[in-house]
């Protein structure tokens, strides 16, 4: 480019021009058990195969993901968490879902949508005695060009109820595989009720070796707050404490205070209705704990009320 000034003095700049790779718009949208945009620690995967590159984004209740990419194959992967609607708190997950596309190929502008509504639930069953699952993996990977992998994983703790998984199609370049890995074990507590009055609907609030074992009862003695005075006051001793703590609160320290005490176990409950799953600090818990209040309610996609 040349400029000429009327005094005759001239300025050249050169410049250049790049013609890029042509491009089209893929489109993601991850909604949830709820009807809502996925959020929590769902997250997406799109991996080209033909150039092996990609990533992964969280999607943090985004309506959808945009992305410009050369038209070719590619691996769409993707985990989905649901809010547990009974948390009052809004930060328990009811379930995790794991949907994919192992061989989408983008000609021109796309959407695609992963609603885990869609998707199938996963569950494992013991005929002769009953269980519950503490620890639940899915885990999926994806080979081609005899050289790659991408692979992923995302586990659910025994808080999580329900596990679902949604994959359509095929790799042709390569192969796919996905599976879940289970925790089961006899239930740590089976029924909670006062002598008398109505059962409750008891969890335990951790899965150490500090538990009840086998079939009692104990007085049950309201300690309000679970601090050492009121503990003391309450006479706990050979009894259960019942202990009133904050939402999200620990149960670390009226643990440690009910068993200096002298008191049998704590039965812990909180302000906000839901299942939960309060913090016991590293290791096993100072005495047996039981979590009370916790509704179970009928969740959408899920079958009755329990």
């Amino acid at each position: 480019m040349l400029a000429t000034g009327s005094g005759g003095a001239k300025v050249s700049t050169p410049f250049s021009l790049y013609i890029g790779a042509e491009t089209v718009t893929l489109r993601v949208k991850l909604v949830d058990r709820t009807g809502k945009p996925a959020a929590g620690s769902s997250s997406l995967d799109v991996i080209g195969t033909d150039t092996a590159n990609g990533e992964r984004r969280f999607n943090d209740g985004a309506s959808e993901q945009n992305y410009q990419v050369r038209p070719g194959a590619y691996f769409v992967s993707s985990f989905i968490t649901s809010p547990d609607l009974n948390d009052a708190t809004g930060k328990m997950v009811e379930s995790v879902g794991y949907l994919a596309r192992p061989q989408l190929n983008v000609t021109k502008d796309t959407t695609l949508v992963l609603d885990v509504r869609k998707a199938h639930r996963l569950q494992v069953r013991t005929e002769d005695r009953t269980s519950e699952s503490r620890s639940t993996t899915l885990a999926f990977g994806r080979t081609w060009d005899d050289a790659w992998l991408h692979s992923g994983s995302l586990t659910g703790t025994r808080a999580v109820k329900n596990y679902l998984a949604d994959i359509e199609g095929r790799a042709s370049d390569g192969g796919f595989e996905f599976t879940s890995f289970w925790r089961a074990y006899a239930p740590q507590i089976e029924k909670l009720s006062v002598v008398g009055g109505a059962d409750l609907h008891p969890q335990t609030a951790s899965t150490g070796s500090a538990n009840l074992d086998g079939t009692g009862e104990a007085v049950l003695v309201d300690a309000g707050t679970g601090t050492a005075a009121e503990l003391k006051g309450a006479d706990v001793s050979g009894k259960i404490a019942l202990v009133s703590v904050p939402d999200n609160g620990s149960v670390l320290v009226p643990a440690r205070d009910a068993r200096a005490a002298g008191a049998k176990a704590i039965l812990v409950h909180r302000p906000s209705a839901g299942l939960w799953q309060p913090s016991v600090g590293y290791g096993a818990a100072a005495l047996p704990i039981s979590l009370a209040g916790v509704v179970r309610s009928r969740q959408p996609g899920c079958g009755p009320a329990d």
